[in-house]
């Protein structure tokens, strides 16, 4: 990939472009445990909050595909996918809202822009859905995630905490 290329941003539509943002996601947050929140182990893709599951892209691809999956903004840079973002959009609660489940962009990617891209056009779709409030989550030690967001006015609003009531 080289940076002289725009990116092309676009909402998938298949279940290939749905798998292959799967793999996408598996390869590029396998490499950073930091990235690991409490939805990734509601999701079971951590089975303890440290480590990835051995199956993540298995996994990553039955939320992707089916009738309950989120929507999917894929960016490529030559066709090949350079960052990609998942969106729940939650429009029946009393505070209609976007929660933006997973946002990640390719180390060879970064630093181009990418990530700033696909979050305006997250929040231009929440805006032409009447939708006020975006959420997101953030492993504890994801510093950079965490500076990055609030340079896009992101604040936290809460902590999440958890206990582990079974078996390792």
């Amino acid at each position: 990939m080289t940076s002289d290329s725009a990116p092309i941003l676009a909402w998938a539509e298949s279940d290939a472009d749905r798998r292959a943002a799967a793999q996408f996601f598996a390869r590029v947050v396998r490499a950073d445990p930091t990235y690991i929140s409490h939805g990734e182990i509601q999701w079971a893709l951590s089975p303890d909050g440290v480590h990835w599951a051995p199956d993540l892209e298995a996994r990553l691809e039955r939320e992707f595909v089916g009738a309950d999956a989120p929507a999917l903004l894929i960016a490529r840079l030559e066709g090949a996918i350079a960052g990609a973002a998942s969106v729940s959009w939650i429009e029946d609660a009393p505070t209609p809202h976007g929660v933006l489940n997973d946002l990640a962009v390719a180390p060879e990617a970064r630093r181009h822009g990418i990530a700033r891209m696909l979050v305006a056009a997250v929040e231009q779709r929440a805006r032409e859905r009447e939708i006020g409030w975006m959420f997101l989550e953030s492993g504890l030690g994801n510093e950079g995630a965490h500076r990055f967001f609030e340079t896009e006015d992101y604040a936290p609003v809460s902590k999440v905490f958890a206990k582990r009531l079974t078996g390792e």
